[in-house]
């Protein structure tokens, strides 16, 4: 048995109290009477009734105990385990921070093995098995063979994505409404019964690389690091280009703090950052990303020139199209156009807009204002992938009035605002380069990067860990994937290629008939995803709780005692 509220239990001392009123209660008190005429006749009837009486007094105590009792047992909300006939679920977190080896030989191997030894022993009509990853996969449907189970526990594998542990258990629940939800995670998750392997995680993790061209067969690769820890940290980065070492990086970050390092290395087509030494999850001590541009974007620049700007441009976009002032019909032939202090009502297109405010967005500018700083930033908009504006000084930017849109930075002010709708993707930055620090951040390559892959589409193909990916098959039944795991064959359906997640970070290409595509997979930058499913209270099959039993019973014992009472004696006057 076990009780969905045990503090109500505390209830129970309210017996001591019956009991003690009891002892409490009022004596007999001595009268001083004329005459005991009139009495003898009650106190035969007092002699004859007396053990009646006793037993009676008794009874309303024993009554009166049993009561309370009940009320206290019916708000604890007792179930009754029915041990043998309900369906249980495992679920098992594979995501990136299990692959810590703390706790020996990892957190995945010791919550498998205690996952398996629990299968095995549990009295249970049907088992089943759910995986927690980036998103919750069911593994094994409810069976009622055990060793089918533990077989597809022995399949399993840890990988580098991101852990929606929530979403997991919402998925477990579904497989059948009286299931008894089982967590095997380093985490807790609230409303169901978790087995917690391992504690607060100690972990310096390369949290992005990026590589932009340079002339004369040359590239600047950024390698950002973050301090999950809780001492400071001294890092040393090897980068290598196409597998081939090319330069080593040396810092030192602050306890939760991050940091970025840049460094010029001969151009190539992928880029490896890897930490060493390494820690206890290496899987985070490592980071591959594609150092070449599949496509890039055709960019168009209206407007004066700003040295920041068109640098920074150049460098993540090559060559670029310039206007001195705004000819609107042009613009169509470009993937993103720049206006750069040039106003004029925006077409259907994509646009970064720089210290200027087109008249037809909803947006509108209320003044200048002079010597801001940026002091927050959003923490989820691609745009700030690996960007840190926090610091940033302005020494004069518009004054910003968003009607709709996100506001992505600001200080006093908004000072970074996107907007998408009817046609129009855009990205405004109130200031120029020139008119802050921002042009001498190494933040600010990325965030230009960000930005035209947030308006015109990624450049390079990169993901993160877990994401699944569909291609067209351009009329080939078959293709190839050749991962970090090995090679597998995929085939076409309804004209695309669904492929398998790509659990492990690494290098991943298809090919198909003459086509070629390339994925850099990189591990969860942030390991626990959540889809905003809430688990709800432990569900119960029907009947297993005994709160209603027990309110029936207070309320009889009630009744029983209000009975008892009425039948006693009463003493004759």
């Amino acid at each position: 048995m076990s009780f969905l509220h045990p503090t109500a239990l505390w209830w129970l001392a309210a017996i001591l109290v019956v009991v003690l009123l009891y002892w409490l209660r009022p004596r007999r008190v001595r009268l001083v009477v004329p005459s005991v005429l009139l009495w003898r006749r009650s106190l035969r009837e007092q002699v004859r009734h007396r053990p009646l009486r006793r037993f009676q007094r008794n009874v309303l105590l024993l009554l009166q105990v049993l009561a309370v009792a009940a009320a206290a047992l019916g708000l604890a909300r007792p179930q009754l385990s029915q041990s043998g006939q309900d369906d249980v679920v495992a679920v098992v977190d594979v995501g990136l921070t299990l692959q810590a080896t703390d706790v020996q030989p990892s957190r995945f191997e010791a919550a498998r093995r205690a996952a398996r030894e629990f299968l095995v022993k549990v009295p249970a009509r049907r088992v089943a098995v759910v995986t927690a990853a980036r998103s919750a996969r069911v593994v094994q449907p409810l069976t009622a063979d055990r060793w089918q189970a533990v077989r597809a526990l022995q399949e399993l594998q840890a990988t580098d994505a991101a852990s929606d542990l929530e979403g997991a258990v919402a998925v477990a629940r579904s497989l059948s409404p009286s299931a008894e939800v089982h967590v095997f995670s380093d985490r807790a998750a609230r409303g169901v019964r978790s087995h917690v392997f391992g504690g607060t995680l100690e972990d310096v993790a390369v949290t992005g690389v990026v590589a932009t061209p340079l002339e004369g067969g040359r590239m600047r690769v950024t390698v950002t690091v973050h301090n999950r820890t809780s001492a400071p940290r001294g890092v040393e980065v090897s980068v290598a280009v196409d597998g081939r070492p090319a330069a080593r990086l040396a810092g030192r970050l602050a306890p939760g703090a991050q940091d970025s390092w840049g460094v010029v290395v001969p151009a190539g087509l992928w880029v490896e950052a890897r930490l060493s030494p390494q820690d206890a999850l290496a899987a985070t001590d490592r980071y591959v990303a594609l150092a070449w541009q599949l496509v890039r974007p055709r960019v168009l620049v209206v407007g004066p020139a700003d040295p920041f700007l068109e640098r920074g441009l150049q460098v993540v976009a090559g060559e670029v199209s310039r206007q001195a002032a705004p000819q609107v019909a042009g613009w169509p032939e470009f993937d993103v156009v720049v206006l750069h202090r040039a106003s004029a009502p925006l077409p259907p297109g994509r646009y970064l807009l720089v210290a200027t405010v087109p008249p037809n967005l909803p947006v509108r500018a209320d003044g200048e204002v002079r010597g801001e700083q940026i002091r927050g930033q959003s923490s989820t908009h691609p745009l700030l992938r690996f960007v840190d504006l926090v610091g940033v000084r302005v020494s004069r930017a518009w004054r910003l009035l968003p009607r709709a849109g996100e506001v992505l930075a600001e200080g006093e002010v908004p000072l970074l605002w996107a907007y998408e709708a009817e046609g129009v993707r855009a990205v405004l930055l109130t200031f120029s380069p020139s008119e802050s620090d921002l042009g001498l951040r190494p933040d600010f390559p990325i965030l230009l990067a960000n930005a035209l892959d947030w308006l015109a589409g990624p450049a390079a193909l990169q993901l993160e860990a877990g994401a699944s990916v569909s291609v067209p098959a351009g009329g080939v039944k078959e293709a190839v994937v050749h991962g970090p795991q090995g090679s597998v064959r995929v085939r076409a359906a309804a004209g695309r290629f669904s492929l398998p997640p790509f659990d492990r970070a690494g290098l991943y290409v298809l090919e198909a008939g003459g086509t070629r595509k390339v994925w850099a997979v990189h591990p969860a930058t942030s390991p626990r995803r959540s889809h905003g499913v809430s688990p709800s209270a432990p569900r119960r099959p029907p009947g297993a709780e005994l709160w209603r039993l027990l309110l029936g019973l207070f309320v009889a014992l009630l009744v029983a005692e209000w009975w008892v009472y009425r039948l006693s004696p009463r003493s004759s006057t």
